[in-house]
């Protein structure tokens, strides 16, 4: 069964964020499960020279909202 469209979504700019990124990705998740409407959170690498690309890639293969 397919995923709800979203009604929210939560836009995030990430520069060199490789670090950060999974516990942004937790918080969030945790904050919008419980919700009664559907979230999607898109996380933007704005040009990042360290692993961000690779890290979104992961956590959007380990995370569905």
């Amino acid at each position: 069964m397919p995923a709800a469209a979203p009604e929210v979504s939560i836009l995030v700019p990430a520069k060199d964020e490789a670090e950060n990124l999974p516990e942004l990705v937790k918080q969030v998740r945790e904050a919008m499960v419980s919700q009664p409407y559907a979230a999607e959170l898109v996380i933007v690498n704005d040009g990042s020279t360290d692993n961000s690309a690779d890290v979104l890639k992961e956590l959007a293969a380990k995370h569905v909202f």
